[in-house]
């Protein structure tokens, strides 16, 4: 294993507890990698289903596409790292007006959204053509309580 892997391992660890998570070795690109396997009922939210493991499916379905992610656990261990302290370089945080926390980098349009009790609620990439604000920084500010938003407020007039 190389350092990066190491780190985020160790990160992983620390941030979401030895219970929830399981470790399995695959072989992929034909040379042995260690490749988490995370139990999405005790990171992702239940959603419309009630059921976690289907709405990490269906939001993987739906935004997998946008990172170039294969598979579903990629998708998953992506949202995991892009949402946990410490947060990767470049990535915004705010508490939004139902108190659930919404990450976001302004450099690759990454944007996500945890439930105030730390389940993940979706992770895609915004886009002004489908959110209809402008930029993608001013639909991140407008969705925070009011002197709430970390980061780039540009788009705020004053």
């Amino acid at each position: 294993m190389n350092k990066k892997t190491i780190a985020l391992l160790a990160s992983l660890v620390l941030a979401l507890g030895v219970a929830w998570l399981d470790h399995s070795v695959s072989d992929r690109n034909q040379h042995a990698e260690s490749e988490i396997v995370y139990n999405t009922s005790r990171i992702w939210s239940r959603g419309e289903t009630g059921d976690a493991a289907e709405n990490a499916t269906h939001h993987f379905e739906k935004h997998g596409h946008e990172f170039g992610f294969q598979t579903e656990q990629e998708y998953v261990a992506a949202a995991v790292k892009f949402t946990t302290e410490p947060l990767p370089s470049g990535v915004l945080k705010n508490i939004q007006h139902d108190n659930d926390v919404a990450f976001y980098n302004p450099k690759t349009a990454e944007y996500a959204v945890k439930s105030k009790r730390g389940y993940i609620r979706t992770y895609f990439k915004l886009n002004p053509k489908i959110h209809g604000y402008a930029t993608n920084t001013e639909y991140f500010n407008a969705h925070a309580k009011v002197g709430e938003s970390v980061g780039v407020n540009d788009n705020i007039k004053k």
